[in-house]
């Protein structure tokens, strides 16, 4: 007996959502998970299934989120933190502004 390709993906769609929503695994690895499933699963080439790692757009995103790791685990936001509660005090308004201000003299270096 063989399973219908339209029943096959479905129940993929429904596996990926219910993992996405629950969050059993994190949700990079759901997504690779899901992409190799429907590899191994005949329902799309490995060319298909892998071409958007080549977008340049999905390698910028990877690194970001690479990126954003290394920065919270070394501890790197801790003190931009601190010196903007610092600064910034009890008031949400002072705060924001504090956080524009550093965001433009930040970004000049650039």
């Amino acid at each position: 007996m063989t399973i219908s390709p339209i029943i096959l993906t479905l129940i993929i769609l429904l596996l990926a959502l219910v993992s996405f929503v629950c969050e059993f695994f994190p949700v990079d690895t759901t997504a690779i998970a899901i992409t190799i499933l429907l590899i191994l699963c005949k329902l799309v080439t490995p060319e298909q299934g892998l071409s958007g790692f080549s977008n340049s757009a999905t390698i910028t995103v990877m690194a970001m989120f690479i990126l954003s790791a290394g920065i919270t685990r070394t501890g790197g936001l801790q003190i931009v933190r601190d010196l903007l509660f610092r600064l910034g005090g009890k008031s949400l308004k002072k705060a924001n502004c504090c956080s524009g201000n550093y965001c433009r003299i930040h970004q000049c270096f650039y």
